[in-house]
């Protein structure tokens, strides 16, 4: 209704329900990609530039829950799959874009020594997602009982989460 276009003139571009979806993943995919790209680019310290990911992760969160977890969610690399929705290979190419700035991130960290040599950065970057995601995700959904069995707030849950993952590569 907002965009004033009938469903027949939508399904013109799309071929379905799911395309559409995927093309709305995408299109946040390339915003997350231009976040993090800043924050790469905006902080030269490793620890600024670390807590910088993390909150642009949050503030993603807030404002998108649904495709934050869609983002991070199973994504089809099936050439079947591709060639019936073009917009998964492109979603994969900005998905391993975006690994390729966190990739950079740890090399530059590992580079000058404020991580661990010991530290494997592609792994690295998995263990990050899946970590950050899973802090992120865990103090939205427990954000009640942090606060009865805690005495925590979700912000401090969130900050204490980031700070324990960051000392466990540091030198």
């Amino acid at each position: 209704k907002e965009a004033d276009c009938s469903k027949s003139t939508i399904y013109v571009y799309f071929k379905s329900k799911d395309e559409i979806y995927n093309s709305i993943i995408y299109e946040y995919m390339i915003l997350m990609k231009q976040g993090l790209s800043s924050c790469i680019a905006l902080y030269k310290d490793y620890q600024d530039c670390y807590y910088a990911i993390c909150n642009l992760l949050v503030s993603f969160k807030e404002k998108n829950p649904l495709y934050f977890e869609s983002i991070l969610g199973k994504i089809s690399i099936k050439t079947d799959d591709m060639e019936i929705y073009p917009v998964l290979e492109e979603i994969y190419k900005v998905g391993e874009e975006i690994n390729d700035i966190i990739l950079y991130f740890f090399e530059n960290a590992i580079k000058s020594r404020n991580i661990s040599s010991e530290t494997e950065p592609l792994p690295a970057v998995f263990v990050f997602w899946a970590s950050i995601s899973s802090i992120i995700s865990i103090a939205y959904d427990k954000e009640e009982y942090f606060n009865k069995r805690l005495g925590m707030t979700k912000e401090e849950f969130l900050h204490y989460g980031f700070k324990l993952l960051l000392k466990s590569v540091q030198i």
